[in-house]
């Protein structure tokens, strides 16, 4: 069954466009969070047709609380890292559903993705990038790191929080699994992630 959804498209065009979304599988909101898809949207203005190939997904609320409401925090982080090479493009989003779209950034990294890079440059790109956005991603780990086109990228900003503040402390200690750094660190982070993925992928 198809579900089919008008939803606002996010984008510096943002008056001209209209776009409709078809899912390839109906939406259950009793289990938001647990489906995931990738798909293909058409994208049109009166310009031109775009075709991007997209990432749904649907945020949980099981760890919201006072200061935070994770699908509204990574929907917020999203537009304002929309600009950034490494970071997914925020295409639509639906609060009602949690249910945010955007650019499809890659496969999950492996091994042979990172032995035909550079990857000093790679992650120190990404780091540069986030450090301009004021941007601290908080639970980098293996499965937040994908790959196209030649270049590592991150996605699942839902913990993302900024670069020159604390996190709250009602934030999950649990963040970044055991890939993370006291205090945060998304530098070594990364370097663990990587570490993990050239030893065990």
């Amino acid at each position: 069954m198809n579900y089919t959804q008008t939803l606002l498209l996010v984008g510096t065009n943002i008056c001209t466009f209209v776009a409709t979304y078809t899912l390839t599988s109906f939406i259950d909101s009793t289990k938001r969070g647990t489906n995931r898809s990738i798909t293909e949207s058409n994208i049109k203005n009166d310009a031109a047709s775009k075709t991007y190939k997209t990432y749904t997904k649907f945020v949980k609320n099981t760890f919201d609380n006072e200061n935070i409401n994770v699908y509204k925090n990574e929907k917020r982080w999203l537009q304002h890292l929309g600009n950034t090479k490494h970071s997914p493009k925020l295409l639509y989003y639906n609060d009602e559903l949690r249910m945010l779209v955007t650019t499809d950034m890659g496969d999950p990294l492996t091994k042979e993705h990172l032995a035909s890079i550079n990857i000093e440059k790679n992650t120190n790109s990404i780091l540069s990038e986030l450090s301009r956005y004021n941007c601290r991603h908080n639970d980098i780990k293996p499965s937040e790191l994908v790959f196209k086109n030649g270049q590592i990228n991150v996605v699942d900003f839902g913990w993302a929080h900024y670069y020159d503040k604390q996190n709250p402390s009602t934030w999950p200690s649990c963040l970044g699994d055991k890939f993370k750094c006291t205090p945060y660190c998304d530098e070594g982070s990364i370097k663990k992630s990587i570490d993990f993925i050239i030893k065990h992928k």
